[in-house]
């Protein structure tokens, strides 16, 4: 009788520890497939970007002038001669420019209508020398305006750089393509931008609308695509491959900063050269993300706040006239975001080295 309840027992115990093993396989097998899962999604996600390089030619914007321009003239010393342009050079920005650079009043614009039309925009912009908040005189000088027709005009000095994305086959995959991110540091971040009324959809679609967690480096909804808008954010997800916005946070790293301190944002109609002035962790919710200033004042005080919170040390110059982009991905807590902040210096005209006879002008 005691033998039987012994036995009885074993059995129990047995078939408990059966379904404990059955169920311990069932996780782990679900679990290997939900790896398994995220991984094949991840590589789906970085083989369509990388699909796309086809379509730009970019990574020798920078570089020393020997360097760059040898490389730059052994390219194209025949497309130059086809479009009538001068031999390259390097402007201050370190960028290959193919002719001289002029002056916009050179190219036919009227700087006095242009800085009475500033005067009337909103608050943040303008060209007319102020008082800054520390008493001294500040010349507000914005690189780019919008016209009347929604046109963008280059103030200042104007340069030209070769044709390197090919907006019209990219626009044919996917017509929601306003621009192109790279940044100099990271040559990982390197990806079209794009654009809808929701900026939710991008959060899980890639460029080529497939459904996707890596999702697409997207422009705030409430921007405007030309980027003539105070502050235009982008956002990009922090993809633990590194792909997106993964690599971002390098910047909280001082040597990533003194590696580079530019990005770029290409666009069908100019390209746009930026200076990092802010590296910083902010709340998901904060006035890092704010786009529109009521007065000159409030504005220049929210740049010298973002850039004295600045995770690296800048001495980029600031005044109430810049445009800036800010670079935005989520971080371990969903409560922080980690952004990267650069100054417009400098808008190029594109020469198109496969148009004959063009100018640009």
């Amino acid at each position: 009788m005691a033998e039987n309840k012994k036995k009885g027992k074993k059995t129990a115990g047995n078939i408990i520890r059966n379904i404990v093993l059955v169920l311990a396989i069932g996780v782990f097998c679900f679990s290997g497939y939900h790896v398994i899962d995220i991984v094949l999604e991840y590589k789906q996600g970085t083989d369509e970007y990388e699909e796309l390089e086809q379509y730009v030619d970019i990574g020798n914007e920078g570089g020393t002038q020997e360097n760059s321009e040898t490389n730059d003239n052994t390219q194209n010393s025949s497309q130059e001669d086809e479009i009538n342009m001068e031999e390259t050079s390097i402007d201050e920005f370190g960028t290959v420019i193919i002719g001289d650079i002029i002056d916009s009043e050179e190219d036919g614009l009227d700087a006095q209508a242009v800085e009475n039309e500033n005067e009337t925009t909103q608050a943040a912009e303008g060209s007319a020398r102020t008082v800054s908040s520390a008493g001294e005189s500040d010349e507000e000088t914005s690189v780019i305006m919008e016209d009347e027709n929604g046109n963008v005009k280059i103030l200042g000095k104007i340069a030209k750089v070769k044709k390197r994305v090919d907006f019209e086959e990219l626009q044919e995959i996917n017509s929601d393509i306003i621009g192109w991110l790279y940044v100099e540091a990271i040559d990982t971040i390197n990806y079209p931008i794009v654009q809808t009324d929701d900026n939710a959809y991008y959060l899980t679609h890639t460029f080529k609308k497939t459904d996707n967690i890596a999702g697409s480096i997207f422009l705030d909804c409430d921007t405007k695509p030309n980027f003539t808008d105070t502050n235009s954010v982008i956002y990009g997800h922090n993809m633990r491959n590194g792909s997106m916005f993964g690599k971002l946070n390098r910047f909280y790293d001082e040597e990533t900063y003194e590696d580079s301190k530019y990005f770029w944002v290409y666009t069908p109609d100019l390209y746009y050269k930026y200076e990092i002035f802010s590296c910083a962790e902010v709340g998901a919710i904060s006035e890092s993300y704010q786009r529109q200033f009521e007065t000159k004042n409030d504005y220049r005080d929210y740049l010298q706040r973002m850039q004295e919170n600045s995770i690296i040390k800048t001495d980029t110059e600031l005044t109430a006239g810049d445009k800036i982009v800010t670079l935005s991905t989520c971080t371990a807590s969903s409560d922080v975001r980690f952004i990267v902040q650069g100054k417009l210096v400098r808008a190029y005209q594109i020469v198109d080295p496969d148009a004959t006879n063009n100018t640009q002008e």
